[in-house]
């Protein structure tokens, strides 16, 4: 999954590289096109966020916790509710360059998105 809105980028990169077998090479195509995306939008030069996230799962959002742990996309899902609402709150946050993070559904609760960008950004 490939969404570009404004400054936002939302990418499935890291479920693609934890397929094996059958699944993996029918998302070999879409996994090189993700990461040629990516790609573009890093060599650009204009402000970005990159959010990957686990699978995403048709499940009701709102959640009550999150994971922003490297590595967490792998086993992890968030619910396609839940990455939205994470899209349209980081479109309020425009990193000076960039912001590239990793989330699932877990046990972080996230009172103030703005505060969560900026501890996310000192992170990198």
């Amino acid at each position: 999954m490939f969404v570009i809105d404004g400054d936002l980028t939302m990418l499935q990169l890291s479920v693609y590289r934890a397929s094996s077998g059958v699944q993996a090479m029918m998302s070999s195509n879409a996994r090189t096109l993700a990461e040629q995306d990516e790609s573009t939008v890093i060599a650009s030069g204009i402000p970005y966020t990159i959010v990957r996230t686990g699978v995403l799962t048709n499940d009701r959002g709102g959640k009550p916790g999150f994971s922003f742990e490297k590595g967490c996309t792998t086993n992890g899902s968030l619910s396609k509710e839940d990455a939205a609402f994470i899209c349209i709150e980081a479109l309020d946050v425009v990193p000076e360059k960039e912001l590239v993070f990793e989330v699932v559904n877990g046990e972080e609760n996230v009172l103030n998105w703005k505060d969560q960008f900026e501890k996310l950004k000192e992170q990198e």
